[in-house]
């Protein structure tokens, strides 16, 4: 707990940002994005088509749900690659079918019968 939290004490929330550092933030992550593609693979794809790809790519992240929701799928791979022999991918499939989302976009009630 101490290589954590030194000394039992959380750590302070950062102040917010302003809009100016944050769209100077924004903008330096889309350069540094941009400029870590080999140039090979910008005569491959074409230049302008690899700029819209990670653009697009920079957008995507920008969305903190689906980002919660890639960790999660990545975390659940992880495990289940870690510990084969646990039958972990049943134990996901189980809680996913649980899920008030998921039995929505079936058309499920809660209960599990189809409404």
């Amino acid at each position: 707990r101490d290589s954590l939290w030194p000394g039992g004490i959380l750590a302070e929330t950062p102040p917010p940002r302003n809009l100016h550092t944050h769209m100077r933030t924004r903008v330096a992550a889309q350069v540094k994005m941009l400029s870590s593609m080999p140039d090979e693979l910008k005569h491959i794809l074409g230049a302008e088509t690899m700029r819209k790809g990670l653009l697009r790519v920079f957008e995507m992240f920008q969305h903190r749900q689906l980002n919660r929701r890639l960790l999660y799928v990545c975390l659940e791979g992880l495990l289940e690659s870690l510990y084969p022999k646990n039958r972990l991918h049943q134990l996901f499939l189980r809680l996913h079918s649980r899920s008030p989302r998921l039995q929505a976009f079936h058309g499920r009630s809660p209960t599990g019968s189809a409404k």
